[in-house]
């Protein structure tokens, strides 16, 4: 349990992006709009900036944005949306998520446990996202709360945000460049119980590919809908035909049994996170050994290593994770899901980690360690298992 008078030491969070539009418009979309005209995600020091009009660098303080101008410009608006958003884009509602998150970090994080300065410093704050507009966009909505807008004199502070190409990025199970990885996967999926998934849903999920006109990928497609209780999908020609909240639902449910058969149930899940998430597994065991050896009880350490790392991706990394970690709840994770790993210092100078999913210590299926107050030995010994030697190697070993 919680030891009084422990130092919080480093904290590494991961979100997925907040709620979006669908990742790509079917021509049943062309009489519906989705507008990201509020949306207001931009970099919070770029934005309430106040200076005065003799400084030399008014202009650096200037916001680029971009315009969507679907669907009056182009001959092929009938397969498109009406409106301002792209498909995947972040909605304004995703940015208040993670505002509203953000906020609740400043609460935790700035005012109770003093962790964070008050004032936005660069040097504390490392943020990584991948290689998509709604993620870092998420990453940004985020800080936007942890640090309200400021009134900045002078040069205002630079908010970096790293990104990995999509083609090399390790935030998600790398498919492409891991072939073991890729053949585990169908293995997994090909196996009896996800096969069942698929035997206990097939009438239904066929009538709702129909009436999409077969789009392959229905959870991105069906649920920003339900979420934003528009009308519902109906078949071209057939007003009566149309996908109903029962059918929504099961798409839902569907996606959260396949989610935990492949990432923690099956018999080949422990090697195919080993493969898709062992170098983010090192990562996060890194940055807690390098807090550990550069911060003492008494004080924190002054060297460039930030105190709080915030990793933006999706529910293919959030999902993986919960794996790993061998989460008892591993739904399909919801928009804005977060997964916080805190490192604290105890008076006696040992180290302990406490993982939060959501707001709430996480409960693990085997109980592998208490997850309120997990020694390190014992947190960093769950996670070798999953970080190959070779990785390269590995993944080109054959199945």
């Amino acid at each position: 349990m919680f030891v009084n008078g422990s130092v919080l030491t480093s904290v590494q969070m991961f979100i997925r992006h907040g709620d979006r539009t669908p990742t790509s418009a079917i021509e049943a979309d062309a009489n519906v709009t989705w507008d990201c005209d509020g949306l207001g995600s931009y970099i919070y020091t770029s934005v309430e900036n106040r200076v005065g009009q003799e400084n030399s660098i008014k202009l650096q303080n200037a916001v680029a944005r971009q315009t969507i101008v679907s669907p009056g410009k182009s001959p092929f608006s009938r397969y498109n949306w009406k409106g301002s958003c792209s498909p995947g884009q972040l909605t304004p509602l995703g940015a208040q998520q993670h505002r509203t998150l953000g906020s609740i970090l400043r609460e935790i994080y700035i005012n109770r446990w003093k962790f964070l300065p008050t004032e936005f410093d660069p040097s504390t704050l490392y943020v990584r996202s991948t290689d998509f507009w709604r993620t870092q966009q998420s990453a940004e909505s985020l800080v936007t709360g942890l640090y309200l807008p400021q009134v900045t004199e002078g040069r205002p502070p630079i908010f970096h945000m790293e990104v990995v190409p999509s083609s090399v990025d390790y935030m998600t199970v790398n498919r492409n460049l891991c072939p073991k990885a890729r053949d585990l996967e169908s293995a997994i999926k090909g196996g009896a119980n996800y096969q069942r998934v698929h035997s206990n849903s097939n009438t239904l999920t066929r009538e709702v590919r129909d009436i999409m006109g077969r789009h392959s990928n229905l959870l991105d497609t069906v649920l920003p809908r339900l979420c934003h209780k528009m009308e519902p999908y109906c078949e071209e020609g057939k007003s009566g035909r149309c996908i109903t909240p029962a059918m929504s639902d099961l798409v839902v449910t569907k996606s959260s049994l396949e989610t935990s058969i492949l990432y923690r149930d099956a018999p080949q899940s422990r090697q195919y996170l080993r493969l898709g998430m062992g170098p983010l597994a090192k990562e996060i065991v890194d940055n807690f050994v390098t807090a550990s050896q550069r911060t003492t009880l008494s004080r924190r350490s002054s060297s460039n290593v930030p105190q709080f790392k915030l990793y933006s991706g999706h529910d293919g990394t959030i999902g993986p994770l919960l794996g790993l970690l061998e989460s008892t709840d591993l739904r399909w994770p919801p928009y804005a899901s977060n997964l916080i790993f805190e490192l604290w210092t105890a008076p006696s100078g040992e180290r302990f980690v406490r993982i939060f999913q959501n707001g709430n210590i996480m409960q693990t299926t085997t109980k592998w360690c208490n997850l309120e107050w997990c020694p390190i030995s014992q947190f960093v010994a769950n996670m070798e298992k999953y970080i190959p030697q070779d990785i390269l190697d590995e993944c080109e070993t054959e199945y």
